[in-house]
């Protein structure tokens, strides 16, 4: 399915009918903390003014997606990453500090606004002064949402314009293969070289060899001429 909403004939399809809704077809967590990330961003891809909607069934509740809301999700990975330092910084703390106090295995006379105080530090005042009725008080990051934002525009632009990434293929491959031609052509070239080398050494010493042999011919031959008999 993420494969196909990517491919070009399925995006056509789905923009010239311009839905106003796509139901997502699996069913999302209850609290939301899972994100099918891939889904969401192939359904990013054509959602324009219209809504995802994710059921979380067997339960009786759906959410509401615009594409604001799924490019603040595109930042989750970040956001996990950044809560999770926090939270291992925080129990850090909290060790150096029971570390401190002698490691006493209960202790309900310490005042807490020590304790309040290390968590505002490490996760925000807007954070302990949760009620639990109100909207999780967690502010999206600008600088995480335009990184978010940019690796998604870079990624719908390999979809929508795909002849650009084929065409820049093309053209490293012709590249590569032009340098593997030319690196042969040079092997060749090095190779008749040192082959017209070594023929010309060789028929250098065949020279001399013959002019050698024919020097110790003439040598052995001059005196046995006198002895030859010419017949009258």
């Amino acid at each position: 399915m993420n494969y196909f909403l990517e491919s070009p004939p399925a995006l056509q399809w789905i923009l010239a009918r311009k839905f106003a809704s796509a139901i997502g077809s699996e069913a999302h967590s209850l609290y939301n903390e899972q994100v099918q990330s891939l889904f969401e961003q192939r359904v990013a891809l054509f959602l324009g003014v219209g809504l995802l909607l994710a059921h979380t069934l067997p339960h009786p509740y759906v959410y509401r997606f615009d594409l604001d809301h799924l490019l603040a999700r595109m930042d989750r990975p970040r956001k996990v990453a950044e809560y999770i330092s926090a939270c291992r910084r925080l129990i850090d703390e909290f060790y150096d500090r029971w570390q401190q106090s002698g490691t006493r295995h209960v202790d309900d006379h310490q005042p807490a606004a020590a304790d309040l105080a290390i968590l505002e530090h490490h996760l925000g005042s807007k954070l302990t002064a949760y009620d639990d009725a109100s909207p999780i008080p967690m502010l999206p990051s600008a600088a995480g949402l335009r990184v978010a934002a940019s690796e998604f525009v870079s990624y719908a632009e390999s979809v929508f314009h795909p002849a650009l990434g084929h065409r820049d293929h093309a053209f490293a491959a012709l590249e590569q293969r032009v340098t593997e031609l030319i690196e042969a052509v040079g092997l060749r070239d090095r190779m008749l070289a040192s082959q017209q080398a070594e023929h010309a050494e060789t028929v250098a010493i065949r020279d001399r060899r013959i002019g050698e042999l024919q020097h110790q011919y003439e040598f052995m031959t001059r005196g046995w001429r006198r002895f030859v008999v010419r017949p009258k």
